[in-house]
């Protein structure tokens, strides 16, 4: 059997989580371009593309962590 545990963040290296990822600058550019205004995050950690969406795309984000 798998153990599985939370995220240890205490010790965690966190300036690669608090930035976005490449693929989301092309992706809110495209989903702004094709009209898209909602997007659902399923498993969202720190919020760091929510943040990125929000501001650049104008996309109203919801997420679940």
């Amino acid at each position: 059997m798998v153990q599985s545990k939370g995220w240890d963040w205490e010790n965690a290296n966190q300036s690669a989580w608090l930035n976005p990822t490449e693929d989301s600058y092309y992706l809110s550019q495209v989903w702004k371009e094709k009209g898209y205004s909602k997007l659902l995050d399923l498993g969202t950690g720190l919020g760091r593309h929510a943040v990125h969406f929000a501001k650049n795309g104008g996309i109203l984000f919801t997420g679940f962590a």
